[in-house]
């Protein structure tokens, strides 16, 4: 039990008129202190039961800056304004992690309610300030929910991330079949000057597939540390410098661990972002070579040619001659002295 703790004090989530104001028992701490904040941690007392407590919260809250601004009562203000300061109100109940009597079932802490903004110069996370504000229930049924959310946001993230990198592993296996079964034919197909183009956009396509994969792992599995970069020399360095700030070696940056995790949600967000652009890339060249082969003219050109002959007629594309034979489209082959004539058409009378 904790020295000073009140555990005779019966749950209820009203607050009692003769409990401490909550302001002078909690210390805030915002991290990560370099960069853009994204944790407001409470560390101190529960106002009712006096139980030690540390309660962790997103940087953001439901309210805007203007309307936390406006909680804080005016004459604590000092000046202060939305334009120079971040703003953040917490509503909670107490997190002592005690039982206390009349809790409701798989309930913690003496439901006592804590309703602080937390202010700080923007730029300046380690100049924090508390005030005492109020809060509705529905405001600490917010909280709680968006507390939820912070715990799963990497494992949302991630899970999405997990889907996207199977679907571009599907385009990316479609491309291999065009590039090494079908390729040559789909070459043959058009003409000589359209095969740079088509050879443009397959490589294009298969590109943007292969980085948007690489993203999108990335953004599922993370950035492990630095034993894939296991050098000391000038390149080595260069590779590792290209890393993400989120590797572990970076932990330290963020002052602590659900900081650093944040990080780790915003790297993947931004990951998956870029696995999604490079997906619709690769999409979209896939498409323009796709139209090539179909609307490109043929290599001979459009026309195709009628031989008629004793034995009966023969259409096709490409006509060669082969000794007393003349061989149509590299397979049918029609003796000359039975040739009655040869004429050009659009298509074949077959088609």
């Amino acid at each position: 039990m904790t020295p000073g703790h009140d555990d005779k004090r019966q749950w209820s989530d009203e607050r009692d008129p003769s409990d401490p104001d909550a302001a002078d028992q909690f210390a805030a701490h915002v991290l990560p202190t370099k960069g853009e904040p994204t944790r407001v941690v409470l560390d101190g007392r529960c106002p009712g039961c006096h139980g030690v407590m540390t309660s962790v919260h997103t940087a953001r809250g439901p309210l805007t800056q203007a309307e936390a601004s406006e909680r804080i009562p005016p004459a604590k203000r000092e000046g202060a304004t939305p334009e120079t300061h971040s703003y953040r109100v917490i509503a909670t109940r107490c997190g002592c992690g005690y039982e206390h009597l009349e809790a409701p079932e798989n309930e913690l802490g003496c439901g006592a309610p804590i309703a602080l903004a937390v202010r700080w110069p923007k730029g300046k996370p380690d100049d924090v300030k508390l005030f005492t504000v109020t809060a509705s229930a529905f405001e600490r049924r917010e909280e709680r929910a968006l507390q939820e959310t912070l715990a799963a946001q990497l494992s949302h993230v991630r899970n999405a991330a997990e889907s996207w990198r199977t679907g571009l592993g599907g385009f990316l296996a479609v491309l291999a079949v065009v590039f090494f079964v079908e390729g040559a034919t789909s070459f043959d197909d058009v003409a000589s000057r359209w095969h740079w183009p088509l050879a443009v956009l397959l490589l294009a396509s298969a590109a943007s597939a292969l980085y948007g994969a690489y993203r999108a792992i990335r953004a599922a599995y993370g950035t492990p540390a630095d034993e894939y970069v296991p050098g000391r020399g000038l390149v080595w360095q260069a590779l590792r410098n290209q890393l993400p700030a989120t590797t572990p070696r970076h932990i330290h940056d963020y002052d602590s661990v659900g900081a650093w995790q944040d990080a780790l949600a915003g790297q993947s967000v931004t990951d998956l972002r870029h696995a999604k652009v490079a997906t619709v890339l690769a999409a979209m060249c896939f498409a323009a070579a796709a139209a090539v082969t179909w609307l490109a003219p043929d290599p001979g050109g459009s026309e195709r040619l009628v031989i008629e002959a004793r034995t009966g007629s023969v259409c096709g594309k490409v006509v060669t001659e082969r000794g007393d034979v003349l061989v149509v489209d590299g397979s049918r082959e029609v003796a000359l002295r039975d040739v009655v004539s040869v004429k050009p058409v659009p298509t074949c009378p077959s088609q």
